[in-house]
């Protein structure tokens, strides 16, 4: 159920409203993917989701200056399904040895997603969860 309170009826009506539109947002991304969409097209959608949910501004605009510039490179053409934990480590390590930043950054952004794709019922399971147990070369909290 989606509610809003503000300081008069039409404050409360005017947040209603937009609260409605983030969750139709979300909605229309989410009919667009599937366990076959690519990667990329399921990290799309996560985004529209940190867009409306309230995540700040600044905080989106790294998140997705990461996805796009040190994880897409990789895997958006991949259809979600097939992201599996083997495919996940070498790509991890790959971004350990460029530097601890991208290594703790990389693997938030996969789990993050991948968490997205398993709440959405896009995915059966977070393959990052399989990761983190079979690799000790990547650290998970940085």
């Amino acid at each position: 159920m989606v509610t809003a309170t503000g300081r008069s009826e039409a404050a409360a009506s005017r947040l209603l409203a937009e609260r409605i539109s983030q969750l139709l947002q979300v909605e229309r991304a989410l009919e667009l993917v599937s366990a076959d969409s690519p990667f990329g097209d399921v990290a799309e959608a996560w985004l529209v989701e940190l867009r409306t949910g309230g995540t700040p501004e600044d905080a989106v605009a790294n998140l997705e200056y990461m996805l796009r510039h040190w994880v897409l490179t990789t895997f958006e053409q991949i259809p979600i399904d097939e992201i599996t934990a083997e495919i996940l480590e070498p790509f991890l390590v790959r971004a350990l040895e460029v530097s601890a930043d991208r290594g703790r950054f990389s693997r938030g952004i996969l789990d993050m997603v991948m968490d997205f794709a398993v709440r959405n019922g896009i995915a059966p399971a977070n393959p990052m969860r399989a990761e983190g147990k079979k690799s000790e070369a990547v650290p998970s909290d940085g």
